[in-house]
């Protein structure tokens, strides 16, 4: 679905500046501000490219500022906020912003059409930018300000002193290295000239700024600037790099074409109400990048963190659905050689960090991640071996017991944790937010039979028999002491974990896991009251609450959350206790609307909602929301 905003639209500022866009290229670049470019964030930019060590996002160009010269009358089309005030009112004279299939914006001064149009390349680290006269009469002079910062895009430029303001031209081109640590710039032209003019601007802000970060100002660069004047159909091109780029590549036109067939959409074939499914998976393509080379998945390209849960969680919607199994073994592979006493680390790639194998349930989806596969693949082949002995090693640690207090109890429950370490996806306790959740934990032993449950069923495969019965052995005792000890009967729910003596009553997200896995512990009235609760207290058409409304009013701001990624699990649940329930998914319509706001073409990780409104929250391009629902799309429908 093309996203079109118009002139009626773009005259409100305070409607239109919550708008946002991202270009991003499969080297994790990425271009990134509001639909009339006015910057509300430290991490908006224009060429925002990753680090040596790819472990962050710099912001080395923050924008362009273009102004229009129509005979002697000059008109500001840029918009800025300063700290007292906003400046030019340059989306004044915006006439239409377009989405796809690139970014493209359409001013109208006087009776004079410009339009600009911007796109990354997707395996190179060049922004490349048009900008053209598109109708007959009078020529126009553009001059074009680069405002510089180099800085990582979780900061703000604090120290003006000490960068290198220089500006070192070469032919049609400019070069600028305000800081010897971090990348040059580099931007090339096809017509007009560039003159050196130093200036500094001070006191931009950003007001999205202050949800997060303490300060929200900061000073930009100005070294120079760009002036042409554009006879009707002429352009002025643009190629920005962080590296020297070769004649035969500064051609607009055949990297332009390169790009569209690059993002050619996949043909139709399903119903029309089922295009913005497509949608989603023509946004996610991006999510898979190769910075040296090697495939791995970004869950965010504007957020440097990648924890491997929303990986794991992410990747049946990404390879699944077009059938891509050498790239699921690969990735696969890769995980499993990060394993560890029976664990996996936080993040991937593996960053270093103080609790980097804190986790009791990564493994244990792992496992489950291999069961997908298996049902999509009938490859049982590729578990024989090492594999399937990675996985049985996560079995035995787990037995044994391993780090961070993980074991097998006497009633072959799964303890984790402690009052210190948070262990699990859903850490607190949502009662009590800075009481970790640790003990035996509803959500880990759900998965601890499922993992048992697949290790029995793919050893039988491998005609492993000795360990076909071990697996079934312990498999049925965890679900006696389950059906035992966790179900709150009185009140149709699970208990959320148990710790000593404590019982914990919290009705939360983690009430999913049980019902959603296809290995389960319980009787099919004892899951359907179950459901019926979540029904009543967790769904929502956005996705599914951390936790009921009504509790999370007397907690902190940050519990107010609703998860769009969990819908796949809630629809796992419905094929199988509400197997006629055929419309479900047009339940979450209003999700697929989200992809119209804030972000376009994009699913944020959390929706919070008030009394009457919902916004979005917690990191914005969250691949794992729209893979998600690209995969329960594709379960629930084939």
């Amino acid at each position: 679905m093309d996203k079109v905003f118009k002139k009626d639209i773009l005259k409100n500022l305070n409607i239109i500046s919550e708008y946002e866009w991202l270009e991003r290229n499969n080297k994790g670049c990425y271009s990134y501000s509001t639909i009339i470019g006015m910057n509300t964030r430290r991490e908006h930019g224009m060429f925002v490219a990753p680090s040596y060590d790819f472990a962050q996002k710099i912001v080395l160009l923050s924008k362009f500022e273009e102004s229009i010269f129509v005979d002697n009358t000059l008109y500001e089309i840029s918009t800025n906020q300063y700290s007292h005030n906003i400046f030019p009112h340059g989306y004044k004279y915006l006439d239409e912003f377009r989405l796809h299939p690139i970014p493209t914006f359409n001013f109208k001064v006087e009776d004079r059409l410009v339009t600009k149009r911007l796109f990354l390349c997707s395996d190179e680290n060049i922004l490349v930018v048009r900008y053209e006269l598109k109708n007959q009469g009078k020529p126009v002079k553009i001059i074009i300000k680069p405002f510089l910062t180099a800085r990582y895009n979780n900061r703000l430029t604090d120290k003006i002193q000490g960068m290198n303001t220089d500006s070192y031209l070469g032919h049609n081109s400019v070069r600028w290295a305000p800081r010897s640590d971090l990348p040059q710039l580099y931007t090339y032209f096809n017509t007009g000239e560039y003159v050196t003019a130093t200036l500094w601007y001070h006191k931009f802000y950003y007001t999205h700024d202050s949800l997060k970060y303490a300060e929200q100002v900061e000073d930009l660069l100005n070294p120079g600037f760009f002036q042409v004047t554009l006879k009707p159909y002429n352009h002025l091109d643009l190629f920005v790099s962080t590296g020297e780029i070769p004649d035969f590549e500064l051609d607009y036109e055949s990297l332009f074409r390169r790009e569209l067939e690059r993002r050619q959409l996949e043909p139709i074939s399903q119903p029309v109400e089922l295009n913005r499914i497509q949608e989603l998976k023509d946004t996610v393509r991006q999510s898979i990048i190769s910075p040296t080379g090697k495939n791995f998945i970004s869950i965010s390209t504007i957020n440097t963190q990648n924890q491997l849960r929303d990986i794991l969680f992410s990747i049946p919607g990404l390879y699944f659905p077009k059938k891509q199994f050498k790239e699921f073994k690969n990735i696969f592979n890769q995980i499993a050689d990060l394993l560890e006493d029976g664990l996996l680390p936080l993040s991937f790639p593996n960053q270093v960090s103080k609790n980097q194998y804190a986790a009791a349930d990564l493994s244990l989806w792992l496992i489950h991640l291999a069961y997908q596969y298996l049902e999509e693949s009938d490859d049982a082949a590729f578990f024989d071996g090492k594999l399937y002995d990675k996985m049985r090693s996560i079995i035995d640690y787990y037995m044994q017991g391993t780090k961070y207090n993980i074991y097998k109890d006497k009633d072959n429950l799964i303890f984790s944790g402690d009052r210190n370490v948070d262990l699990s996806w859903s850490s607190s306790n949502q009662n009590s937010p800075d009481q970790v959740r640790y003990g035996k934990l509803v959500e880990i032993n759900a998965l601890w039979y499922n993992a048992l449950c697949i290790l029995e069923y793919l050893s039988k495969r491998l005609n492993k028999t000795r360990f076909t019965n071990k697996y079934q052995k312990t498999a049925k005792k965890v679900k006696d002491s389950f059906n035992k000890v966790f179900l709150d009967k009185d009140n149709n729910a699970f208990y959320d974990y148990i710790a000593n003596d404590v019982k914990s009553t919290e009705f939360n997200i983690n009430q999913l896991i049980p019902l959603a896995l296809p290995f389960r512990m319980i009787s099919d009235e004892f899951a359907r009251n179950v459901l019926k609760n979540i029904d009543e207290l967790l769904l929502t058409p956005y996705g599914i609450r951390v936790c009921p409304f009504e509790k999370q009013k007397t907690s902190t701001p940050c519990r107010n959350l609703i998860k769009p990624s969990a819908i796949h699990l809630y629809l796992q649940i419905c094929l199988y206790y509400k197997p006629f329930a055929e419309d479900i998914f047009d339940y979450f319509t209003p999700l697929m609307d989200l992809t119209s706001k804030g972000l376009l073409g994009f699913i944020p990780e959390y929706v919070a909602n008030g009394a009457e409104d919902y916004t979005h929250e917690g990191i914005p391009d969250y691949t794992t929301s729209l893979a998600s629902l690209i995969y329960a799309d594709y379960v629930f429908r084939k």
